[in-house]
C-alpha cells in the first residue's frame, strides 16, 4: 500500500483541486504491515489537505483475526 499513497493522493488533489476547490484526504492506515503510516505521516507534512487514522489492528474488508 505505501508505495501507492503518494500516486494516489496526487491523483485526488488532480481531481478534487480543479472540481471542487477545497476537499480533506483522509487515509486509514488498517493495521498494514508495510511502512504505510510513515508515508501518511509524510504527505500530511506536506499538505495541509491530508492526514491520517492508525489503526491498531486490521478491521476492514479483508480483515486477518
Amino acid at each position: 500500500m505505501r508505495k501507492t499513497l503518494h500516486e494516489l493522493a496526487n491523483r485526488v488533489r488532480a481531481t478534487l483541486s480543479d472540481s471542487v476547490g477545497d476537499y480533506r484526504l483522509i487515509f486509514v492506515v488498517d493495521a498494514s504491515p508495510d511502512d504505510s503510516w510513515v508515508k501518511v505521516r509524510e504527505l500530511s507534512s506536506t499538505d495541509k489537505r491530508v492526514s491520517g487514522i492508525l489503526l491498531q489492528q486490521n478491521v476492514g474488508q479483508h480483515a486477518h483475526y
